[in-house]
């Protein structure tokens, strides 16, 4: 089996009690039936701790019982966890040894990476503002499905294609966008006919994207999407208030009557952490571009990713305004979780 894997995030490792915002308050925390067997062999006063916090629901299912500060009854004072401390790093549940990690698996290739709601996590992806890479390397394990023979090849290869549009800086940042939505939508309706020749064919391909290859949005002009986007988080399940509060706030910047003028300073600031964005896109095409290759449609991933990256941008530039003209790498971390 092929393994993929971000290097830039070679270096994670908890926060632990430094973590602003600990995985461990505020989650129902699922306990696996394996851990849960190793917990019912702990012996003494730890034991017994162990099975007067674990809730077993009627399915089977077993949890933590979590305290009246929706905190992990293991997680102490100092904000480190009596599971480890007391049993090691070995006798973590699933969740919590996992966390944050993702598993994207197609066929005879795993991808992996780490999410972004960990501050830890979040800071690895900026620590370099060189362009992102993936490691490729090869396991032992499975043996390629027939069925994605030549689906998840050609995926690999689009993707890469967008990752060099994605990544050519001689291009300002927002041609590379237009050029990645120009591509991926001559590249879909390829794929929909079935011209799945064409698909490899660079020059052809190039050649579609020739006339769009300065593209670029006036300064200032008039859109409603930054507004539509940022009304519909507001409709999806909130995590907390902060998510309310920012997202209420990034609206609000939209109707500023100096707002152009405000932007124009904040693109400034900016100026020299344009890779920031880069790599957020390249994250978000690596977490779910493949995720085509069971229903074909990649066009709709690539929006997802530049929406995404545009949702982040007018969140920044509120988090911007509300430290008067500041946005440091911490509130990047905040604006990202």
């Amino acid at each position: 089996m092929k393994l993929h894997t971000l290097p830039c995030f070679d270096g994670f490792r908890c926060a632990a009690s430094d973590c602003r915002d600990s995985c461990c308050v505020g989650w129902e925390i699922d306990v696996d039936a394996d851990t849960l067997d190793l917990y019912r062999q702990v012996g003494g006063s730890f034991g017994a701790r162990l099975e007067q916090s674990i809730v077993t629901e009627a399915d089977g299912a077993s949890h933590f019982r979590l305290t009246p500060e929706e905190r992990c009854p293991f997680l102490n004072a100092d904000n480190l966890c009596d599971i480890i401390l007391r049993l090691g790093e070995g006798a973590l549940c699933d969740i919590c040894d996992q966390h944050p990690r993702f598993y994207n698996d197609y066929d005879n290739l795993q991808e992996t990476g780490l999410g972004l709601c960990c501050e830890a996590a979040g800071r690895l992806l900026f620590t370099s503002d060189r362009p992102l890479t993936i490691r490729a390397t090869e396991t032992e394990e499975d043996a390629p499905d027939e069925a994605s023979a030549e689906t998840l090849p050609l995926l690999l290869h689009l993707r890469e294609q967008l990752f060099g549009l994605l990544q050519d800086r001689s291009l300002p940042l927002q041609t590379r966008f237009a050029d990645l939505l120009l591509y991926a939508q001559t590249a879909q309706e390829a794929w929909d006919t079935q011209e799945l020749d064409a698909l490899y064919d660079a020059e052809l391909m190039a050649a579609d994207l020739l006339p769009f290859g300065g593209l670029s949005l006036e300064d200032g002009a008039p859109s409603d999407l930054p507004a539509h986007l940022l009304q519909f988080f507001g409709t999806l399940e909130s995590i907390s208030g902060e998510w309310d509060a920012l997202l209420r706030a990034a609206l609000d910047c939209l109707a500023l009557p100096d707002r152009p003028a405000l932007e124009e300073r904040f693109r400034t600031d900016m100026a020299g952490r344009g890779y920031e964005y880069e790599h957020l896109a390249f994250y978000f095409l690596y977490r779910y571009f493949l995720h085509a290759v069971d229903d074909g449609d990649f066009l709709s991933r690539v929006c997802l990713a530049l929406l995404s990256v545009l949702a982040v941008g007018r969140l920044d530039f509120a988090r911007w305004l509300q430290n008067g003209g500041r946005f440091t790498l911490e509130d990047r971390m905040y604006v990202l979780k």
